[in-house]
């Protein structure tokens, strides 16, 4: 049992291991109770992310891909298509639903069960399902209304998770958005800085447009079902297509969620780069207005400095947020598969830290 001081541990989404039977496992062994929602991992082909789902659009008789542009690294190689929409094809023409997630969920809920039964996972541990933004997912078609496009991408996402929600028990259920739209924020406000993916990209949106479509999609998500928000600055090679220059754009995001969400958030996830532990970087969180309710989840766990790098950014965030759940910045996936033992285990440690 974890220590009544210990902090809670969140699990991004990609775990590289072989099956959603080996992430239950691992994850109940390893972390228990810490970890108060395990995803499946995102296993086998979802490792990709938003790639998987990319995939999946470019065999749509409504749009045909017109270039790739290369994603990814070493660890996992992939590139994003370029999509647009055939002659003739309105943004109201297209026909999204359903986006696989449902599907996966389902799958992978009776492996959830069986390891609960089997007491490998604790029973107050909650499935949790990670999914991109509507906005992101819409980011895949280069051409057309950007505004329609989000609208037909938001009705899919609203049908999945209802889906969701009708298939697996309330109070068992998690759903977290992943969202890459600090990216565009952080490259507006400094801009020159980030990786040539952010120039090739239609960035059109505001964060407050980000948010609002949250809001928007989340309004679809029972109060009985635990919702969460990573907030991602991009990881599709194991490093952030941009850099924050500060907490600024996550605090802008995280308020601006915070007011459009018209239910209750249980969490939300900041990333913090390995080299900050500085007061300059936690300095925007003193003006976060978050319900009470939502907790925050700060990703200060890195391999590269284990224990002691996560003391030291604990030590500098405890000065502005004194209470806080720990997770890395972004999900496992770009991690080779036997690194994960290791990092599992580096939760724990981090999160009974003094």
């Amino acid at each position: 049992m974890p220590g009544a001081s210990a902090r809670a541990v969140l699990l991004i989404g990609t775990i590289p291991l072989q099956s959603s039977a080996q992430v239950f496992e691992a994850v109940g062994a390893r972390l228990g109770e810490l970890a108060p929602a395990v995803p499946d991992g995102e296993t086998g082909p979802r490792l990709a992310w938003i790639g998987w789902q990319f995939d999946r659009l470019k065999h749509l008789d409504t749009l045909e891909m017109t270039a790739e542009m290369p994603m990814g690294g070493p660890a996992l190689p992939q590139t994003m298509p370029v999509l647009k929409l055939r002659n003739g094809v309105k943004t109201t023409d297209l026909n999204l639903h359903p986006l696989g997630y449902c599907d996966e969920a389902v799958k992978s809920y009776i492996a959830f069960k069986e390891a609960k039964a089997n007491g490998k996972l604790p029973a107050s541990i909650r499935f949790q399902v990670s999914i991109p933004s509507a906005l992101i997912l819409s980011t895949a078609i280069q051409d057309g209304d950007p505004r329609g496009l989000l609208a037909a991408f938001e009705g899919a996402a609203i049908n999945e998770v209802r889906d969701i929600c009708a298939a697996i028990p309330h109070e068992e259920l998690a759903i977290q958005w992943d969202m890459v739209e600090p990216e565009a924020e952080e490259y507006r406000r400094h801009p020159g800085a980030g990786k040539p993916l952010l120039k090739k990209l239609r960035l059109w949106w505001s964060y407050e447009e980000g948010a609002a479509s949250i809001g928007r999609i989340s309004a679809a998500i029972p109060p009985s079902v635990n919702l969460g928000v990573h907030l991602c600055y991009g990881d599709p090679d194991g490093t952030h297509v941009i850099e924050p220059h500060d907490g600024s754009v996550l605090r802008d995001i995280a308020n601006a969620l915070s007011a459009s969400i018209p239910r209750r958030l249980d969490w939300i996830h900041m990333p913090v780069p390995i080299e900050r532990h500085d007061d300059a970087y936690f300095a925007p969180f003193r003006t976060l207005k978050l319900a009470p309710e939502t907790r925050i989840y700060l990703g200060l766990v890195h391999q590269e400095d284990g224990t002691q790098g996560a003391a030291r950014r604990i030590a500098a965030a405890r000065k502005v947020i004194p209470n806080f759940g720990i997770a890395t910045e972004c999900g496992l996936g770009r991690l080779p598969p036997n690194t994960i033992e290791y990092i599992l285990d580096l939760y724990r440690k981090v999160a009974e830290l003094p």
